[in-house]
């Protein structure tokens, strides 16, 4: 009940604050309680004890929070989190793609909401901050959907740091129905055949590491366009007479989540080309391409092999490597690894030591040569 109230007043209290409005809210309970029972027996003389507390006057100060102007931010409980989820030997720490996406996303809404006060969040005030993005047109329905889920994660965040005292009867982002939006075909997301040989073409004819290899390793492997760039020399490694690389989190790197760190083998194909040789004149400890290389897939695929289709230039190897390996007969298991995606059993807690290296490199060796 005093949870209703507090809430309903807009008040963002601290926990010893708490405390005394629930036992003189006890102590007014027991008061009204024999008041009653007064009444019951006929007693209706007043004692004045019903107009001992005075009108509701609303107060900016937030006692216990940092001082009587103290806020609760929404970049403040992303730093919160990213503190929590360092803590630890084992820590997995805060994705650094997610944080800046979250840190992205609740910007937005900040500057519609004109203050940085999370506690004065409403389920109206999301409504109409995602209505304003769809009207005027500034992102996709689907990009709205992903813009009120980092809301309603960074929210809950918030109530489980500040339990007591920031919202907490429940997520007011919950109370909102994203936005629906048309999924497009996956044929549409996907490079033909046809298209993939050329781009391939082109690469072997470029002098840019980026746009030399990445489209060659992508294709062979489904992999998404930022693990293989996050790549190092001593990433690469030879078992038996077969190669791979291993994808995995770094200081410097990212992955997506616990099953995208794997080891992948290297197709034939890559080593034709002459991949290995490239590794060998590579520097050790540096990454074997630049930082965010998709601007120059992109400009590559347009510019230079000039496919017009709207087929997403990195991630159209992830949906095309599907397809050539289940015409390959790859195992679901192997090419679940190797794109990195997690089965939903518990299978993807057990194994993924040495002993599966020469059955990924069996399974590879399925796929034909595109080129």
């Amino acid at each position: 009940m005093v949870s209703g109230l507090i809430a309903t007043k807009g008040l963002v209290i601290d926990d010893q604050s708490r405390r005394n409005v629930l036992i003189t809210v006890s102590d007014a309970l027991d008061r009204a309680a024999s008041t009653n029972l007064a009444k019951a027996g006929g007693d209706y003389s007043g004692t004045g004890v019903t107009a001992v507390y005075p009108a509701f006057e609303k107060s900016d100060a937030r006692p216990g929070l940092g001082g009587a102007t103290s806020k609760i931010s929404l970049s403040s409980i992303i730093d919160e989190q990213k503190r929590r989820r360092s803590l630890g030997k084992d820590a997995i720490g805060l994705n650094a793609k997610t944080e800046q996406k979250f840190r992205r996303h609740s910007a937005s809404f900040t500057v519609f909401a004109k203050t940085d006060d999370a506690s004065t969040i409403t389920t109206k005030l999301v409504r109409d901050w995602m209505e304003d993005l769809l009207v005027k047109a500034q992102v996709s329905n689907r990009t709205v959907k992903d813009m009120l889920s980092s809301l309603r994660t960074v929210v809950q965040w918030g109530r489980q740091q500040h339990p007591e005292v920031f919202h907490p009867l429940a997520n007011p982002v919950s109370g909102v129905t994203p936005p629906e939006a048309h999924s497009r075909p996956s044929s549409e997301l996907t490079y033909t055949l046809e298209e993939a040989k050329r781009v391939l073409t082109a690469a072997r004819r470029s002098t840019n590491h980026n746009t030399r290899w990445l489209p060659w390793l992508c294709a062979y492997s489904g992999a998404r366009v930022e693990e293989i760039a996050g790549l190092r020399r001593e990433d690469f490694f030879k078992s038996g007479r077969n190669w791979f690389y291993h994808i995995r989190a770094k200081p410097s790197r990212s992955i997506k989540n616990s099953n995208s760190e794997r080891r992948v083998p290297v197709h034939p194909a890559l080593v034709d080309e002459g991949l290995i040789d490239f590794l060998e004149k590579a520097k050790s400890g540096v990454r074997l391409f630049t930082r965010s290389p998709s601007q120059d897939i992109s400009r590559f695929v347009r510019s230079t092999v000039k496919i017009e289709r709207n087929v997403p230039p990195s991630h159209g190897w992830r949906h095309l490597f599907e397809d050539i390996c289940t015409a390959a007969g790859v195992s679901d298991d192997a090419r679940a690894y190797i794109t990195g995606r997690g089965t939903g059993t518990s299978r993807d807690r057990y194994g993924r030591s040495d002993a599966m290296l020469p059955g990924l490199a069996r399974e590879i060796k399925k796929l034909k040569r595109l080129l």
